[in-house]
């Protein structure tokens, strides 16, 4: 079943398999696919479908992540007479936009807040075509975020720092004879800005085929995303590249 081909973490010389797997919100598996390679998730989800259209009832609610989201995977579910709720891929651009029509609808008081499990949440809903969007804000996410980005700068800076302590002047020969390399240091008096910082910190945004309460819809969101959270937090926090295994015990364990 494996497959060479891109590879994230630099190992295309790997086989690989993706495995797909969907869960109620009783976290129990009702379907199980398996695709050769890194196969993406907008390609992946087609198969899922394929599998859970024998196994869950017309009218379900499909939920899935940003990865599988593309209006032609919208329609496949439509058509199978299923509902589905997503996430908006984080395209800064694209975020910035409802980021100013949010800040429009909170100046003239139209926004819902509500609290889930001690983290606040502000909320505009809007209509798009027969698609609902799911504009939220959390403060609480915007400190998570922003403290994510500023590790992940100074990290970078003390990797910046260790090059300098090894920068050496350099001969080499040339048709002009030997020329002497002399690193030279550039010092900004402007305070450095965070490059990771984009402003659309703190938000994110459902597409949903059903129109709901903003509150009951996020709780629904946020069911299936503990596990994909834990390693979302892992990676944007530690930089880590996708797992991959290269033996039994790295699934079985060494105890």
């Amino acid at each position: 079943m494996g497959e060479f081909g891109y590879s994230r973490d630099r190992r295309p010389d790997k086989l690989q398999i993706n495995f797909g797997i969907a869960t109620g919100i009783n976290t129990i598996p009702t379907a199980l696919t398996i695709q050769r390679g890194n196969a993406q998730d907008k390609k992946h989800i087609r198969e899922i479908l394929k599998v859970i259209s024998k196994v869950i009832e017309k009218n379900s609610l499909l939920i899935f992540d940003a990865g599988a989201n593309t209006k032609a995977n919208k329609e496949r579910i439509r058509k199978l007479h299923y509902h589905y709720l997503t996430l908006k891929p984080k395209k800064v651009k694209t975020y910035k936009k409802y980021i100013r029509e949010f800040m429009r609808n909170l100046k003239e008081g139209n926004v819902e807040y509500f609290e889930i499990n001690r983290r606040h949440y502000s909320c505009v809903k809007r209509k798009n075509g027969e698609e609902t969007l799911y504009i939220f804000f959390s403060p609480e996410l915007y400190e998570d975020q922003i403290a994510i980005k500023e590790r992940k700068f100074e990290r970078q800076k003390k990797k910046g720092n260790a090059l300098l302590k090894k920068r050496k002047p350099q001969r080499i020969p040339s048709e002009k004879g030997w020329v002497e390399l002399i690193p030279q240091l550039q010092k900004t008096l402007d305070a450095m800005e965070n490059p990771h910082i984009n402003g659309i910190e703190g938000f994110f945004i459902l597409e949903s085929s059903v129109d709901e309460d903003p509150k009951r819809v996020l709780r629904l969101y946020k069911e299936r995303e503990k596990a994909e959270k834990f390693i979302r937090a892992l990676k944007e926090g530690i930089e880590l590249r996708p797992i991959r295994y290269w033996s039994k015990w790295a699934i079985i364990g060494i105890f």
